[in-house]
């Protein structure tokens, strides 16, 4: 999949979340971040805008909540933050970090829960897609003044200790066995293969922020492929426990 066709995946997917209801919408923002960890280039662009991003205080500053006012989402003034922010937001919501129904309940209440999600889905969601296909829209053309992302050097202190990292690396070639053996389209087992890769040379290069991604990448791409659920479960209750997520 080359980059105009994964960015074209992503916009439906997102188009399906932003005109879903309540219900179903847990299950499409997976879908979203499925369609984000096939992508080489929205995975370098999320990878530069959560590069030291402290969710928690810019949660703080952008979703405000008085004793007695209802809260409010307020838009970001700058795109990268958009990006993060959204970008966390929804990866928190999927893991269960954040609570779905808390979100629409305190910052976009509006008495019922599908209009909670369509306001959530105005004011939230539009912005942060708009934003994403800006970004790659330039990157592509070439005009961004915003850097690439490209292979770092290796952190100073390792990321992880050696011992989890090996534990790591065990269970990715269990998944990796798997991947094998699974009866699917050539260019998908590619792409699976291929993010495997990545997952496994930024473990080798030690670097915090591109072991996260390089992660991300590497679970929404197995998501729904069961088998591998015991192995992605473990390898992120390690980095959890090692801060890098």
């Amino acid at each position: 999949m080359n980059d105009k066709q994964s960015i074209e995946a992503f916009s439906r997917a997102f188009d399906e979340l932003s005109n879903t209801t309540y219900l179903l919408a847990e299950k499409k923002i997976a879908a979203v971040l499925k369609a984000i960890a096939v992508s080489d280039i929205l995975m370098e662009l999320f990878a530069f805008c959560t590069k030291d991003f402290d969710y928690d205080r810019e949660k703080k500053n952008y979703f405000v909540k008085g004793d007695n006012i209802d809260g409010k989402y307020l838009l970001p003034p700058d795109s990268r933050t958009i990006i993060a922010l959204s970008f966390t937001l929804l990866y928190r919501i999927d893991v269960k970090e954040e609570e779905f129904f808390r979100v629409l309940s305190d910052y976009f209440c509006q008495g019922d829960l599908n209009l909670a999600f369509k306001r959530f889905s105005a004011e939230f969601l539009k912005p942060f897609k708009v934003e994403v296909l800006s970004a790659v829209g330039a990157m592509i053309s070439g005009v961004t003044d915003e850097p690439r992302v490209v292979a770092k050097r290796p952190a100073e202190k390792p990321a992880i200790s050696f011992s989890d990292a090996a534990l790591i690396k065990d269970l990715l070639k269990k998944s990796k066995g798997i991947i094998l053996q699974y009866k699917i389209e050539p260019e998908l087992k590619a792409d699976l293969m291929a993010l495997y890769d990545n997952f496994d040379q930024a473990l080798f290069e030690s670097d915090p922020d591109r072991i996260k991604v390089a992660f991300l990448g590497y679970k929404y791409s197995t998501l729904y492929h069961r088998k591998l659920d015991v192995s992605v479960n473990k390898i992120e209750d390690i980095l959890k426990s090692c801060g890098v997520l």
